[in-house]
């Protein structure tokens, strides 16, 4: 990152003005928190508590978690994943594939309803990947200006 930051200010330098350079670092500091940062999964487990295990990036789940955490950020702005249209649904031979739900936090717990929205969780991951992307297309306005 630092020598892409040096390119862009070598290359780019004496052209950019400073509100550019705020624009541009905003978007580089944000792309780096949501994905390449290294944190901790922090997707809540069945025991209610942050899964521990290291990942790279707030918006990336551990092995066990990663699935879960997407189909959260998408289900927090009212979307349905599209990974689903290529998840592999293994079964018996003889036994014709059902659709099936996408087990949840809230699913494995008897006493939460249905109708219940997104955790906080997901809506801080949604803002900070919205966030990300505002930034980063200022970024580029601001560059190619």
């Amino acid at each position: 990152m630092t020598l892409v930051g040096l390119a862009i200010y070598y290359g780019y330098g004496p052209q950019l003005s400073s509100l550019s350079w705020v624009f541009l670092a905003v978007a580089v500091l944000m792309v780096w928190v949501c994905f390449f940062m290294p944190t901790h999964c922090d997707h809540q487990t069945l025991r209610t508590t942050p899964c521990a295990r290291w990942v790279r990036g707030k918006l990336r789940g551990c092995r066990s978690h990663g699935r879960l955490k997407r189909d959260a950020i998408f289900a927090a702005i009212k979307l349905r994943n599209p990974g689903l249209l290529f998840r592999v649904m293994w079964s018996a031979p003889n036994t014709p594939a059902a659709p099936r739900a996408i087990p949840t936090v809230a699913a494995a717990s008897p006493s939460s309803s249905a109708s219940k929205p997104p955790s906080k969780q997901a809506a801080n991951e949604v803002a900070m990947l919205v966030f990300t992307v505002v930034s980063a297309v200022a970024a580029v306005v601001v560059l190619f200006k």
